[in-house]
């Protein structure tokens, strides 16, 4: 239902609310210790070692490093830090729901590795850190995904061996839609699809990891926290932590003009950035996976959208050098 509501309302913001929205009411898998078995490194099922080596990728995940930027922190007045989640082995934030997805599975007994198949619906991160750990654990994969995702992304699904079948842009409604293709697939004999749109231990991940993680990194001194949203996952458990930690902790969605939430937020007050607070955000990637698409000057100029102005292009490198 989650992901009907996301896909038609056109919103990451509406997978976002949904997603939040369900965990309040099943809180108690929170509290029974059943969700943090496989759980992120803040969790018990991924136990550390006292040689401080990872052993494979598995155990590499989680536990990045939380960045202050000086600059922005300067031209806002506010403390800004950024998680870096393209530290993890897979590349990005997603390598997270990826691995607590699989291991809640196989403690289940929904998975085990005897040839299985995982198959799942991505817009790209996910596939990667499910190719990733796919390989690792001995799976097969197959993805399904809109044609129009970045190539850079396809290639590194590719390159971990999974399979990644492009379907064309079509309403949700259309059977080709990248979601019923995955659907169809899950029911095959040894396949199994995680479901990372419905699935709510993709935001237990970021319950038991990412929003662990920021509170400790911060010493309890986070006064928001704010992300785009894609399944809703990261916003909707980390932000159940850290509520949870403190009330009073802003939690900010970002959403785009023209998206599921993008008239609503016309109505909702706006506000300056709080000078003198601690502001966090995550980094969910890196710009290389978007070289053949964002920052393609060929690309944007043929999907009609208007190319970076040179003084604003300077501006950003010029973080990035400061940074």
């Amino acid at each position: 239902m989650l992901r009907t509501l996301a896909v038609l309302g056109g919103g990451c913001g509406v997978g976002a609310a949904g997603t939040y929205l369900w965990l309040e009411k099943h809180a108690t898998n929170k509290q029974d210790g059943g969700a943090a078995k496989g759980s992120d490194s803040a969790g018990d099922a991924v136990p550390t070692r006292g040689d401080g080596i990872a052993h494979g990728v598995i155990e590499a995940i989680g536990n990045t490093p939380l960045i202050e930027l000086p600059t922005l922190s300067k031209a806002t007045g506010c403390r800004i830090l950024v998680k870096a989640e393209s530290l993890n082995p897979g590349g990005s934030v997603k390598d997270r729901p990826a691995r607590q997805l699989l291991l809640e599975a196989e403690r289940r007994g929904q998975l085990k590795r005897n040839g299985e198949c995982i198959v799942e619906g991505t817009g790209g991160n996910t596939g990667v850190g499910l190719a990733m750990l796919a390989s690792a654990l001995g799976y097969e994969a197959k993805f399904a995904m809109p044609a129009a995702i970045s190539p850079d992304k396809v290639r590194l699904m590719r390159l971990f061996g999974a399979e990644t079948i492009l379907q064309p842009g079509v309403p949700f409604s259309d059977e080709r839609h990248f979601y019923h293709v995955t659907s169809r697939l899950s029911k095959l004999p040894n396949h199994f699809g995680p479901d990372q749109f419905e699935n709510t231990d993709n935001a237990m991940a970021h319950y038991h990891g990412t929003g662990a993680e920021i509170w400790r990194q911060t010493r309890g001194k986070v006064d928001a926290f704010t992300c785009a949203a894609g399944t809703g996952g990261t916003i909707a458990g980390c932000s159940m932590y850290l509520k949870e930690k403190n009330p009073n902790v802003k939690v900010v969605l970002l959403d785009p003009p023209g998206s599921g939430l993008g008239s609503y937020l016309k109505k909702v007050d706006t506000h300056e950035a709080w000078p003198g607070h601690t502001v966090v955000t995550v980094l969910c990637d890196t710009g290389d996976r978007y070289l053949s698409t964002l920052y393609n000057e060929k690309w944007l100029e043929e999907k009609k959208l208007t190319p970076l102005e040179k003084d604003v292009k300077d501006q950003t490198l010029s973080f990035i050098a400061t940074e």
